[in-house]
């Protein structure tokens, strides 16, 4: 219950991302078309602060990122068709924290 108080609307009306992610990947990505949002789903929570997601520029243009419990912004590094998350908090959910990436399709 409390999850989904928090960061329900990184599950409901949303479908799966149409970025490939590797299979180990340490994240899940779920996609809403209508609000252009992107949810990265970590799962396990990078020890060094920085977080790669792959193969996203290849369809998206990412206008900002920040933490969906309490909007605190995340900078964002470009590499290739690849970006890298810098500088993130601690986690304070040891499941599923989640990133909202704000997109543009390509």
């Amino acid at each position: 219950g409390n999850w989904l108080n928090i960061y329900g609307e990184s599950i409901y009306g949303t479908i799966a991302s149409p970025v490939d992610s590797p299979d180990n990947a340490p994240y899940i990505l779920t996609y809403s078309p209508e609000k252009r949002k992107l949810y990265v789903h970590v799962i396990a929570w990078p020890w060094d602060g920085k977080l790669t997601i792959s193969n996203v520029r290849q369809r998206f243009e990412i206008s900002e990122a920040y933490m969906l419990r309490d909007r605190n912004r995340v900078k964002i590094k470009s590499e290739g068709d690849n970006i890298i998350l810098e500088n993130l908090p601690k986690s304070y959910n040891y499941y599923d924290e989640v990133i909202v990436l704000e997109v543009n399709e390509k």
